[in-house]
């Protein structure tokens, strides 16, 4: 791959430069760059000329990434920076604010230092980890033409140590294209860049640039893999320490349901700055991904579970993961950093698990289905009378990855997350927060001047059976990416139901993510909970479901769970992205099988409970149509219930449930047979066009197997 050339020098974000190259979203290029100091020092007698060149930190752009618009965000991932010349250059720059303490009369010295064997040779006795980063990365601005000296909410010259191999910076489009730069890259350098200049190098860069459209974000973002990052510029830096924090804490809220509150106090414990160069005012405030994630995933029913935990396991629990855990999170500690660590704590045994030894032919079976259809992994199971009597997985976790999806792994169940909001609604209607005609003016009486006149007989039964008249979707990412969930679905609702309606609600059907969404928002205005932690507490811990949680199941790089996977250039592409949480009510759940068994058994009425969750009414109300409610209905040919579709089958006696879900690069189907107590999943991990296809057979391979025992 030719690499861009830096020549001709540029010191500037200029919307009006001609691009040195376009890319496609996805793509890899290799950028030169020449040093913040313009290549003038080579040895140790060259000094700074600023009549020569009066300015500093050139940049190598700009790239025009296709398809790119304003409100999108660039994923630049850094996967190399490489030294040209195998040296580095600084020089003493004078102390300016440090003058009060040292004095102004520093020495004009040069220092020329070698770069071998991934260490800077500072001085004969002293030596430097080699840890490249870039001074200067930026999308560029729809107004003026900013120098590469200030940095701002389009990055600029961040000087932020976390701008480095390994690890991906997010950036604002504010034109068509984006108008990536970059340069000014540094061997090493300290928080602050205290002299202004720290090892200067021309390096070659290696990155890959992905698109998220819409994403809408106010400011940079950096994730590495063990931390997330947000980016702001301020002075004096009190104030950029503040906003950094406070973008941080809103992040946490919004993708990964915090209360605002408990983020601001757990920062305040264990948050970490980064300073960039000090007089320019870039800071990131720092999390761990591990605390960001603890709120997303309920593993414990409760703390008595601990009880179950031998003194021989206690023993394995590593003392600093202790340290990171408080006493009223343990029964949130999230399984993908646990397990290694607690070992037996989470390998207990579930008691609706019977699974039994895969027959050869059903093995062949999935594993044909698999690969005729190009599929790179899944699983399918059956379950009847409480149990999971088999489960089977074939392929692999990521395409071109050794690891094999397996059984136990978490799969995305996309849009079959809308029979569980149906189901928390239920719930919280037999307490009598709700009830199935509850109108939107009912639960948000400050819509009621301005709610269009046609959607005023709304109720919460039409949202979750797509009969409100509420489109398909919206542009979920245009939404508000720096406001809590809740704010973004009540921007939602206003934007939707403000308008007057393009279907005629309440008579006719149209398939709705908004709808859901809305109902989840009614969800979470009448409880005062995020419709998140709701259903952690109030459907799953009382399930007993263990292994669930929001977006993608595998996240950071790992291949610790299955990836999902679209086509690109006619292959399987592996990836790790879900739909905006925004859309949580609507379809972002992952889970295991054998927790998503739980919940096809609460519909089955097979599951065993203390105390029953919903009212056998209210369960019978979910499974049916909604147009045996509602004489103005109009039936579709499958009727829609809450979250399950109604028809009838052979195998099943008559009446069958069921449903899919994608997020579009995974594919998920339920099938519930409630007079014969059964229920039949099949998943795979990959949107492509054939993944409902391979899911269908999987699930019929399923049922044919299940059929063959006489007694069925």
């Amino acid at each position: 791959m030719t690499p861009i050339s830096p020549l001709p020098l540029q010191y500037e974000f200029s919307r009006h430069a001609v691009p040195r190259a376009e890319i496609d979203p996805g793509e890899r290029i290799v950028v030169d760059s020449e040093d913040a100091l313009s290549g003038q020092l080579r040895s140790p007698a060259d000094r700074r000329d600023k009549q020569a060149m009066p300015w500093s930190n050139p940049v190598n752009g700009p790239i025009f990434v296709r398809g790119a618009q304003p409100g999108d965000a660039l994923a630049v991932h850094i996967e190399s920076i490489e030294p040209l010349i195998g040296q580095c250059a600084t020089y003493t720059g004078a102390p300016r604010m440090l003058t009060e303490w040292l004095g102004s009369d520093c020495p004009p010295g040069t220092r020329i230092c070698p770069i071998r064997d991934g260490k800077i040779e500072w001085s004969d006795k002293v030596s430097l980890p080699y840890a490249p980063m870039l001074g200067c990365l930026g999308t560029t601005p729809d107004w003026g033409v900013p120098s590469t000296g200030p940095a701002g909410n389009y990055g600029g010259n961040l000087d932020l140590i976390e701008v480095c191999p390994g690890n991906t910076v997010y950036l604002p489009v504010f034109i068509p294209g984006g108008f990536l730069y970059l340069g000014d890259a540094h061997a090493c350098q300290g928080h602050g860049e205290l002299s202004a200049t720290a090892l200067e190098m021309p390096a070659r860069t290696t990155i890959r640039v992905d698109l998220i459209p819409q994403a809408k974000l106010s400011s940079p973002r950096i994730e590495s893999p063990n931390e997330l990052m947000t980016v702001a510029v301020a002075l004096p830096l009190e104030r950029a320490i503040v906003e950094a924090y406070a973008k941080l804490i809103l992040w946490m809220e919004s993708d990964f349901g915090w209360n605002r509150w408990e983020a601001y106090d757990l920062l305040t414990q264990a948050g970490q700055i980064s300073i960039g160069y000090y007089t320019t005012g870039a800071v990131a405030a720092k999390s761990r991904r591990s605390m960001c994630f603890a709120e997303s995933v309920v593993l414990l029913k409760s703390p008595s579970c601990l009880r179950e935990i031998s003194p021989s396991c206690l023993r394995e629990i590593s003392p600093c993961c202790l340290r990171e855990i408080s006493p009223c999170c343990l029964r949130e500690i999230r399984m993908k950093q646990s397990l290694l660590l607690i070992g037996c704590l989470f390998i207990l045994p579930l008691d609706n698990v019977i699974a039994e030894k895969v027959p050869k032919a059903v093995q062949a079976g999935v594993d044909d289905i698999l690969k005729r259809h190009s599929m790179p992994g899944g699983v399918a199971a059956i379950i009847e009378n409480g149990k999971v009597s088999l489960k089977v997985a074939s392929g692999f976790r990521k395409q071109g990855d050794s690891e094999r999806f397996t059984v136990n792994d978490k799969v995305h169940i996309g849009s079959c997350t809308k029979a569980m909001t149906a189901t928390l609604a239920g719930m919280l209607i037999d307490e009598g927060k709700l009830s199935w005609d509850t109108k939107l003016t009912d639960v948000f009486p400050e819509f009621a001047e301005q709610l269009h006149e046609d959607y005023r007989p709304v109720t919460i039964s039409h949202l979750m059976s797509h009969y409100s008249g509420a489109p398909a979707n919206v542009v979920w990412r245009s939404l508000g990416a720096d406001d809590s969930l809740q704010k973004q679905r009540l921007t939602m609702m206003r934007q939707v139901f403000f308008q007057k309606p393009d279907h005629e609600p309440g008579k006719s059907y149209l398939y709705s993510n908004v709808g859901f969404v809305a109902a989840g928002a009614m969800l979470e205005k009448v409880t005062g909970e995020t419709w998140g932690n709701l259903i952690a507490a109030r459907l799953f811990e009382p399930l007993g479901i263990k292994n669930a949680g929001f977006g993608p199941p595998s996240v950071n790089g790992a291949v610790d769970q299955p990836w999902g996977h679209v086509i690109k250039e006619g292959q399987q592409s592996p990836v790790q992205f879900d739909n905006p949480p925004i859309l949580g009510p609507a379809g972002t759940v992952h889970m295991t099988i054998d927790d998503w068994s739980r919940f096809a058994c609460l519909h089955l009425g097979t599951l065993k409970q203390k105390k029953p969750l919903l009212k056998q009414e209210t369960l019978t109300h979910l499974q049916t149509p909604v147009h045996q409610f509602d004489p103005k209905i109009v039936p579709e040919a499958n009727p829609y219930g809450f979250g399950w579709i109604n028809t009838e089958r052979p195998w099943g006696a008559g009446k069958v449930l069921t449903h899919t879900g994608s997020n579009t690069n995974w594919f998920a189907t339920l099938w519930l047979a409630p007079n014969k107590k059964a229920a039949f999943i099949a998943v795979v991990n990959s949107g492509a066009p054939d993944a409902g296809k391979a899911c269908d057979e999987m699930a019929a391979g399923m049922i044919k197997q299940w059929s063959q025992n006489p007694s069925r």
